[in-house]
C-alpha cells in the first residue's frame, strides 16, 4: 500500500507498506519519500509479474545517518534487480507507485481467483506445509485481537463487515493473509524500517 496516512508522535505522515508472507506474516513499512522506499519501489518496478510469482529476497543496509537501502533479488538469478538511480530526487513517485500496485494486484487477483495462498501460486510450499502457515496465522491472530481486547461479537462484526463471513475459518487464504495484517495494522506491531534497523544499530552499538 502507498502513500499511506499514518498517526505517528510527529503527526501524520504518508508511508509506504509492503505486505510479505514468509515463514509468518510481515509489513516493511517505510517514509514514502525515504530511499528506503523508493528503491523498493524502483526494484519492483523493474521485475516482471511473472518473475514476482516466484520468492524474492529484500534485504536491507543501514547507511549513513537516517538513510536505510533497500535491495531486491531476482529470484531467478539471484542477482541484486539492477535499475536507474539516477535522477531519483525528480522521480515521478505516484506513477511509480501506480505501476507496482497494479503489477502486485494483478497477482493478488489470480490469487482469489483461485482460492489459493500467495505461497502456493509461487510454489514456495506444499499443501501441507500451506495449512501450517495458516494455523500459524490463525493463532497470530488471536494473540493480536487479544492485544485489542475484542470479544467475539466485535471479531465476528469485523469479519462480517469487511470479508462478508461469520468465522475465520471461512476465509480463503487470501482474506486469511489479509485480516492478519489487519490486525498486526490495529494492534501496533508495523513499525517503520528506519525503526528497527536504527534499533538494531543501537543493540550492535551498546
Amino acid at each position: 500500500e502507498c502513500n499511506k496516512s499514518v498517526e505517528t508522535s510527529f503527526g501524520i505522515t504518508s508511508k509506504t507498506d509492503l505486505a510479505i508472507l514468509a515463514d509468518k506474516p510481515y509489513v516493511i513499512r517505510s517514509g514514502r519519500e525515504s530511499i528506503f522506499s523508493k528503491s523498493l519501489l524502483l526494484s519492483l518496478d523493474a521485475l516482471t509479474i511473472e518473475q514476482l510469482q516466484n520468492p524474492v529476497t529484500i534485504t536491507v543496509s543501514p547507511g549513513e545517518k537516517t538513510v536505510v537501502f533497500c535491495s531486491v533479488y531476482d529470484p531467478a538469478t539471484y542477482r541484486v534487480v539492477d535499475f536507474s538511480w539516477s535522477g531519483h530526487k525528480e522521480i515521478n513517485l505516484q506513477a511509480l507507485e501506480e505501476r507496482v500496485v497494479d503489477k502486485i494486484s494483478q497477482i493478488t487477483s489470480v490469487n482469489q481467483g483461485q482460492n489459493l495462498a500467495p505461497t502456493q501460486i509461487m510454489g514456495v510450499v506444499k499443501n501441507a506445509e500451506g495449512a501450517a502457515l495458516r494455523t500459524h496465522m490463525m493463532a497470530q491472530i488471536d494473540k493480536y485481537i487479544t492485544q485489542l481486547g475484542w470479544n467475539t461479537e466485535q471479531g465476528r462484526n469485523y469479519l462480517q463487515q469487511h470479508y462478508q463471513k461469520n468465522s475465520r475459518s471461512q476465509l480463503s487464504d487470501t482474506e486469511l493473509l489479509d485480516f492478519t495484517f489487519r490486525v498486526m495494522e490495529m494492534a501496533g506491531i508495523v513499525q517503520d524500517v528506519y525503526q528497527q534497523t536504527s534499533s538494531l544499530m543501537d543493540a550492535k552499538a551498546s
